[in-house]
């Protein structure tokens, strides 16, 4: 989102040719595509190619102003370079950054304040995109909330091209200025070539390097700069091509089809429009598709300006010039009003809703563009020192991530400090605390609803990162909890998912109380059921077969132990019932009951632990901190808590082989399940069970497990 001047230095004198008004209407379709995008998701599927437009312009534009002095001399300076970048972007960056620091602090529900505050830190600092990438490819963590501040990843991703690209460049012409020397030829047209061979080499590289890491590692790759560069190289390209053969350029520009017709421009605007119809999400992104939108952005500035009277007319048109204006701005803009909305109002907004929230994004930009962006700039442009901008830059930064740090620092100690005085009430079976509350003598007569002055919220570690499970690039992990010296007759398995795995150490807890030892047998999205790939969420075709390979060798290690007395299988049910990705197989009954049935004919007792309750994919500890009646607001109807799915055929096919257990009772009445129980959350994030509720469950569910005391022993 570059908020470089519009007119192109002349490669050879430094003058200025005409405005660019392609490149103001290309930057205004991209920012609306990705407005539209974010307020409409299911009318525009695949607006966040803007983004990519986005990246091409800034490509271009950059070096663009960086040919001259590097073709004439072979050095830039790289202060004062950077110093324009800092006063052009980082003031309406940092005020929006501050706007959304405060926001979070005293508005933002307190389940997603802490990640917020944290990548607000990250994009101050200009690498929220990798911290993005990061929990991209954390399990736990893919299930997090949009922050307030997500939409600065692409921010993050030119501003570390900003950085590296000049240094690169600068090191290309001194290696060619060696090489010149040897040979004592020097000319700028060499320097040219040389300069365009590397950006076409960096291109196929970065390309390669995109398709690779979106088949292996899907979510990562969309953050990630390496996966990006080749866009903005193809920009960089475009313009040495342009300064290289201006003759040609101009002839190609003058022709009857590009000039009059405008065929490259409509072409061009063509294949963005396609794309952001056309792409989804269960489109492979970036990958090579990116190179639809990255080509079509290259045709319309490569084409110019059109003289046609159609074209230019909508082209130079006011209000298309002015959304290329205030581009930059819209974009910091709209992402914090729509999160914010559904942050205060608990809910998405409507369509009415939508475009208001797009008329006061603009007005916040037009504002910030008059006020904040072109004063800072002609002051910047006023100033010789590069040292004030720069300075500014690592100011910013440094306050914002000192104060995100520590407010999530003093969160993180108060929210330990209230999780250590509730612990010893989750565990107790009187009161109305957790599952106590809907499973203990009946007292409790509103279990669902929060008490007046009760806070609800997560505990640190509801969703614990260190949960004993095979990663998805790990053959075989297993981890043994509760009491290490029970004989090897009181030894239980538990097999499943991440699911399975929010069990283990409040169930480890208890067992060890009880004299048991659990040992596990847990994988990333993987339930252990299939011997054939199934598909989850993002996970690509390798993952799935060891996904496959995995749950086999589990089945044939219960089958042989001796040492183990009960094995407890549970899962992400409704996942695997309805998998998300398209074309993904669906788990069978028959693949549920091959694997249960060959581990009960080994002798072993079998339960099959019923998941908790669908969410719906609402994430439960933001519905209630935004609630005003959680109970209402964050509750699911039965049907779609618990909706069919193939382990009803798999339980009524394998009959008194195996015991079902249920946790229904704990968190549904008649016609609801709920996101509280107790006060106590029932969830961590979307679909995993929290903790604090386990903990608090397992002095019931442990019973039932164990001994056949049913919570719900049932084959229903």
């Amino acid at each position: 989102m570059t908020t470089s001047s519009t007119r192109l230095p002349s490669p050879s004198r430094g003058k200025s040719r005409a405005f660019l008004y392609e490149v103001q209407a290309l930057r205004a379709v991209a920012v609306l595509l990705v407005v539209v995008y974010h307020l409409w998701p299911g009318r525009l599927s695949g607006g966040f190619v803007g983004v990519d437009v986005f990246f091409v312009i800034s490509g271009f534009l950059i070096t663009a102003h960086l040919l001259t002095p590097l073709v004439e001399t072979g050095k830039v300076a790289l202060g004062r370079f950077w110093a324009n970048r800092a006063w052009r972007l980082l003031p309406a960056s940092l005020l929006v950054l501050v706007i959304c620091w405060i926001f979070t602090f005293f508005a933002a529900p307190v389940s997603t304040a802490s990640n917020a505050l944290r990548q607000i830190g990250a994009s101050s600092a200009y690498v929220v995109n990798w911290v993005l990438a990061g929990d991209a490819v954390d399990y736990l963590a893919r299930d997090n909330e949009p922050t307030i501040v997500q939409h600065y990843w692409s921010l993050s991703v030119e501003e570390q091209f900003y950085l590296v690209w000049p240094v690169l460049l600068v090191a290309v012409c001194l290696i060619l200025a060696v090489l010149a020397r040897r040979r004592g030829k020097r000319s700028a047209a060499g320097r040219m070539t040389g300069l365009m061979i590397f950006a076409s080499i960096l291109i196929v590289v970065s390309l390669a390097y995109s398709i690779w890491t979106t088949h292996f590692w899907p979510s990562r790759a969309y953050f990630d700069t390496f996966a990006r560069a080749w866009e903005f190289a193809a920009g960089g390209l475009l313009a040495m091509v342009v300064a290289r053969f201006p003759a040609a350029i101009e002839k190609f520009r003058a022709s009857h089809a590009v000039s009059t017709l405008g065929l490259p421009m409509l072409i061009g605007m063509a294949m963005i429009l396609g794309s952001a119809l056309l792409i989804d999400s269960a489109t492979p992104f970036p990958s090579f598709w990116a190179a639809v939108p990255v080509v079509g952005a290259l045709l319309v500035i490569l084409g110019g300006m059109p003289s046609g009277r159609f074209l230019a007319r909508i082209t130079g048109a006011r209000i298309v010039q002015f959304f290329g204006d205030i581009s930059y701005s819209l974009y910091l803009w709209h992402w914090p009003i729509i999160i914010g909305f559904g942050q205060l109002a608990a809910r998405k907004h409507s369509v009415l809703e939508g475009i208001a929230i797009f008329v006061i994004a603009v007005l916040l930009a037009w504002m910030t563009k008059v006020a904040v962006e072109d004063p800072v700039r002609k002051y910047g442009r006023a100033r010789k020192s590069s040292w004030s901008a720069l300075g500014l830059a690592a100011t910013g930064a440094i306050v914002l991530v000192v104060a995100s740090t520590v407010v999530v620092t003093q969160r993180a100690e108060a929210a330990a400090q209230q999780q250590e005085q509730r612990a010893e009430s989750l565990v107790q079976t009187d009161g109305c605390v957790g599952a106590n509350a809907t499973l203990g003598n009946g007292e409790c007569l509103t279990p669902f609803d929060v008490t007046p002055g009760a806070s609800p919220v997560p505990a640190e570690q509801d969703l614990n990162p260190d949960w004993c499970l095979t990663w998805f690039d790990e053959d075989w992990r297993s981890c043994t909890f509760g009491d290490d010296s029970a004989p090897a007759a009181q030894t239980v398995a538990i097999v499943g998912d991440s699911h399975a795995a929010a069990l283990t150490n409040p169930f480890g807890d208890w067992l060890a109380d009880e004299g048991y030892k659990l040992e596990t047998f847990t994988r990333f999205g993987c339930p252990a059921l299939s011997p054939t790939p199934i598909g989850l969420r993002a996970q690509t075709p390798e993952t799935e077969q060891a996904c496959a390979t995995w749950s086999e060798r589990v089945i044939d290690e219960l089958v042989q132990r001796d040492d183990i007395l009960l094995v407890i299988f549970t899962s992400f049910e409704s996942a695997y019932a309805t998998p998300e990705e398209p074309g993904a197989v669906q788990l069978t009954s028959a693949n549920i009951v091959e694997s249960l049935s060959a581990v009960a004919a080994s002798g072993k007792q079998v339960v099959l632990l019923r998941d908790f309750a669908s969410t719906g994919a609402v994430d439960v500890p933001t519905c209630v901190a935004a609630a005003a009646d959680p109970a209402s607001e964050c509750s699911v109807p039965l049907d779609i808590g618990y909706p069919a799915t193939p382990f009803d055929e798999a339980i009524e096919a394998l009959g008194n082989q195996i015991r079902v257990v249920s946790p229904r009772p704990a968190t549904c009445d008649e016609s609801a399940c709920y996101a509280v129980v107790g006060d106590v959350l029932v969830y961590a994030d979307d679909n995993h069970v929290s903790e604090s509720f386990a903990k608090s469950l397992m002095p019931y569910l442990g019973r039932a497990l164990i001994d056949a005391q049913p919570l719900d022993v049932s084959n229903q």
